[in-house]
């Protein structure tokens, strides 16, 4: 198999750098439920953020659950085909009290880590923050430079961009 690779991203400046894959993220879910607070949990979840739990993992089912105190409905997004949405593409609503259980960078990365915003098709993804930015407003901005590896009868490697905004209303979208 030829290997293409158009890698321009300048590792030594990201302020965090993390690969995302099948083996190392936390497990990515083939549903998405968003359930009530008062639901009992019990041991049939097992929590994903440490402290008071937000995002559930239901092994069984293979489905994210998330709890409606903190997030309503949610889309995915691969952000792989980012450049294709003329607009930013919003995935939910956040209560502004999960920031007392996570910052909005861990909150944004726990997405990442568990494909809720899709990084990668195929193989795997590296992605380096490169710049966030809170805003006099109350938004929240964190730009990422990224590059994907997949194999259809070649294997390749592609660079893409994305930036995650929380807004001060607690809209989360995802555009360029």
């Amino acid at each position: 198999m030829e290997e293409t690779n158009t890698n321009t991203i300048a590792w030594s400046e990201c302020i965090l750098q993390q690969t995302i894959d099948n083996q190392t993220a936390i497990p990515h879910w083939s549903e998405l439920d968003v359930i009530p607070a008062a639901a009992t949990y019990g041991e049939l979840y097992e929590p994903i953020a440490a402290g008071s739990p937000f995002v559930w993992y239901d092994a069984l089912a293979d489905r994210a659950l998330l709890d409606d105190r903190y997030l309503t409905d949610f889309t995915t997004v691969d952000v792989t085909n980012i450049y294709l949405a003329e607009e930013p593409i919003p995935l939910t609503t956040v209560a502004s009290d999960i920031f007392s259980i996570v910052t909005p960078r861990e909150l944004v990365m726990l997405l990442i880590e568990t494909h809720l915003i899709q990084t990668y098709a195929h193989l795997n993804a590296d992605i380096c923050l490169t710049a966030e930015e809170d805003t006099p407003a109350g938004d929240y901005s964190v730009h990422f430079s990224a590059v994907h590896r997949y194999c259809t009868n070649d294997c390749y490697e592609e660079d893409y961009t994305f930036t995650v905004t929380i807004d001060a209303t607690g809209q989360i979208s995802v555009g360029l």
